[in-house]
């Protein structure tokens, strides 16, 4: 059996960037959607499902990789506009996903700096045996 879930946000920065702005400018935003991608992450609480639900010890695989896009902004918009979180953000009023895009894209900047950006993400790849 073989399936991967996302690392913590933590390893994810552009997802984090994202969720700590969205939390800083919109006191009623809920994360609760955007961050479930990011929850199932401890391999301890991975490595006891497993072995309760019959398979063998599993393994576990770091896959750390790079999210590249020709700026900060547009890593942004395409992350908030073409995910979970664009949904929650609109819930905050109008205009609120523009103002958010522009925030994150200039938290992203000043991270990653100007002009074309590599951003690390990071899954973890679970490989176990039914016992």
């Amino acid at each position: 059996y073989v399936f991967n879930v996302w690392d913590s946000l933590d390893h994810n920065p552009l997802a984090h960037v994202a969720d700590q702005v969205s939390r800083s400018m919109f006191p009623s935003y809920q994360s609760a959607g955007h961050a479930i991608p990011f929850a199932y992450h401890d391999r301890d609480t991975i490595r006891r499902d497993l072995i309760s639900a019959g398979f063998n010890e599993p393994r576990f695989e770091i896959v750390p990789e790079l999210g590249r896009a020709s700026s900060a902004q547009l890593a942004a918009a395409a992350y908030i506009h073409g995910g979970i979180l664009r949904h929650e953000i609109d819930r905050q009023g109008p205009g609120a996903l523009e103002h958010a895009t522009v925030a994150i894209g200039q938290m992203l900047s000043a991270r990653f700096g100007d002009g074309e950006v590599s951003i690390p993400n990071q899954a973890i790849m679970v490989t176990a045996m039914r016992l």
